[in-house]
């Protein structure tokens, strides 16, 4: 069984397996810091601990997939990608920075209509900033 296991591993899991070994061990110390971290947090929301880890470990498990279809995509869509993502975060900084919901005397999220989730549009320019420069330099 466990060849088996190692065989689909090792024909699905291209790329480096340093990173794919730094992936498994953050995984596994998120759970152990979410775990023993969320215990007074658990008992004051009258809920278990492992509430919190159940959470944490589908996020996490959803977070790994994501990790493995970007890992598929040929990487030279990411350049177009980029660009994209540029011209799209630096709207929505000037749009929190005017409409953000203030947060201890500063706008730093944005909150999404009809979900209630917040979004950090700061993230989404650190990823696209440097998509874009590494485009530019790939180019120049």
């Amino acid at each position: 069984m466990n060849r088996k296991i190692l065989s689909f591993l090792g024909q699905n899991f291209k790329g480096d397996r340093f990173i794919w070994v730094i992936i498994l061990c953050l995984f596994i110390v998120s759970m152990l810091s979410v775990y023993s971290a969320t215990g007074s947090l658990a008992y004051k929301m009258n809920v278990g601990n492992e509430t919190y880890l159940i959470k944490q470990i589908g996020i996490s498990i959803l977070g790994v997939f994501l990790i493995y279809f970007t890992h598929i995509i040929n990487y030279k869509y990411y350049s177009r990608i980029s660009q994209l993502l540029w011209y799209i975060s630096i709207p929505l900084l000037i749009y929190t920075m005017v409409f953000g919901r203030h947060i201890n005397g500063a706008s730093r999220v944005i909150e999404l209509p009809l979900i209630g989730l917040t979004f950090q549009p700061s993230d989404l320019a650190k990823i696209a900033l440097i998509m874009f420069l590494s485009r530019q330099l790939r180019i120049k």
